[in-house]
């Protein structure tokens, strides 16, 4: 038994399987929510390479997996990926069922993350771009279920992550070049423009970023929060592995402009969002947000420990978000101003939940977001003070645009007096992800510190 096959193969059977059960929904949620719990606890708890006895039984786990004359290997250092991941689709098909955000959500959800694993397993790694496509391809029905109409932000973000993936191929294929000749400059400065170009079409940087506010202004907010919280995080831990694997590629200059682009994308989002005034392209400018953020973070010394810490909080207050918007959208009209104002009156626990989050993203102190903003903004700042002041801005202009969405959301007409009406099932939710904002905030130690150790 290898490790491909426990946590990539499997999973995808799983999701194939929950794809056939999808028409018994509460089924079908429920199993794959369980399985993704199941699974997080066994990359934590199952040793590879080392003989395991359970009764009579004696079971092995390689480490390595030669599949099509291409290995995908998993280390021990890399089980830590896999048990967060898996938590955090936990926690996100946890809420399927009760704000209906598709029968597609969680079967090929577990699909998506099992190719995403797989292409963090797979060497020579610049066959990593095939799986990406072909993840990229499981999306779709997630965002555009079958029946309902294929949105123009789908056809953007198919358009744009397919043309990134042919440039990771030609980086890939100069890099072995680069390799053999590593005095050859003009090899060098070939690559990194290739691999620049790709990732900025794989994680929608701008001016390739409208896909982005597209899917989240005309897509269910939930299955679109899925796909964009995922797909650029895990992204991001293969842009990492160029870095780490490819050590010149980490010098001063392209670590800075690595660095800066960051930045830019922050400040640009947050004052995006501080004149926006439809809350679906607010969560998107917050998904930028966090694209820029992770972008900044790659370009520190301790890269790799800010990449991993930063995908649990991020997660977190993008879920209670995108749990907060589906339930205004279910009830509303639209998602613009106009049409939600005076409705936190009517649904306070979820404008509650919706602020909150936002502020999360934002950086606002005792929510789950601060503690690591606190931590690039210092680490920043001790290099280039400027760029520290970049992102401050763009924390600033979503903490502008949360005020905004507040003033909305609790004024306006007198249709809608003051009264919980959220379904109790829904109102546990968001009074739960209301405390896992809270409690992540003012004890950041109770999650950072499990991380950090894990990661060492």
């Amino acid at each position: 038994m290898s490790a491909f096959l426990v946590w990539v193969a499997v999973p995808a059977l799983v999701g194939l399987g929950l794809f056939v059960l999808r028409r018994f929904y509460l089924l079908s949620v429920s199993l794959g929510t369980l399985f993704c719990a199941g699974m997080s606890l066994l990359a934590w708890r199952l040793p590879l390479d080392t003989d395991i006895q359970f009764s009579r039984f004696t079971f092995y786990i390689s480490s390595a997996q030669d599949l099509f004359g291409r290995q995908f290997v998993l280390e021990a250092r890399d089980r830590p990926i896999l048990v967060v991941v898996y938590l955090l689709a936990c926690f996100w098909f946890f809420a399927v069922y009760w704000i209906r955000a598709g029968r597609m959500l969680v079967p090929l959800g577990i699909v998506l993350i099992a190719l995403l694993i797989a292409a963090l397993m797979v060497e020579p790694f610049l066959y990593a771009g095939l799986l990406i496509a072909l993840a990229v391809l499981v999306c779709v029905p997630i965002l555009a279920p079958p029946g309902s109409p294929v949105r123009r932000g789908v056809l953007r973000f198919l358009t744009s992550l397919s043309l990134g993936v042919p440039f990771i191929l030609f980086t890939g294929w100069i890099l072995a070049g680069v390799e053999s000749r590593p005095g050859d400059l003009f090899l060098i400065y070939r690559s990194a423009g290739l691999l620049a170009l790709g990732f900025v079409f794989l994680l929608g940087i701008f001016p390739f970023h409208t896909w982005v506010l597209m899917l989240s202004e005309d897509i269910h907010p939930y299955a679109a929060g899925f796909v964009l919280s995922v797909l650029p995080w895990m992204i991001s831990l293969f842009g990492l592995g160029f870095l780490d694997h490819y050590t010149w590629l980490r010098s001063d200059y392209f670590l800075t402009l690595l660095r800066w682009a960051g930045v830019a994308m922050v400040a640009m989002a947050g004052l995006g969002a501080a004149f926006e005034i439809h809350l679906g392209r607010i969560y998107g400018f917050a998904i930028l947000t966090e694209t820029g953020l992770i972008l900044a973070s790659a370009g520190l010394p301790n890269a790799s420990a800010l990449l991993f810490e930063l995908g649990a909080p991020r997660t977190v207050s993008l879920a209670v978000w995108a749990l907060a918007l589906s339930v205004l959208r279910s009830r509303s009209k639209g998602m613009n101003f106009g049409s939600l104002a005076g409705w936190g009156r009517a649904y306070p626990v979820a404008a509650a939940a919706l602020i909150l989050a936002q502020f999360s993203v934002a950086g606002v102190p005792i929510l789950a977001g601060f503690p690591l903003r606190l931590t690039i903004w210092n680490t920043l700042a001790s290099m280039d003070i400027f760029a520290a002041l970049g992102l401050v801005l763009g924390s600033l202009g979503m903490i502008a645009s949360g005020l905004r969405v507040m003033a909305v959301l609790v004024t306006g007409p007198q249709d809608n007096p003051w009264s919980i009406t959220e379904p109790r099932e829904v109102l546990t939710l968001m009074a739960l992800a209301i405390f896992f904002l809270l409690f992540f905030g003012i004890f950041p130690q109770v999650l950072t510190v499990p991380l950090f150790n894990t990661l060492q």
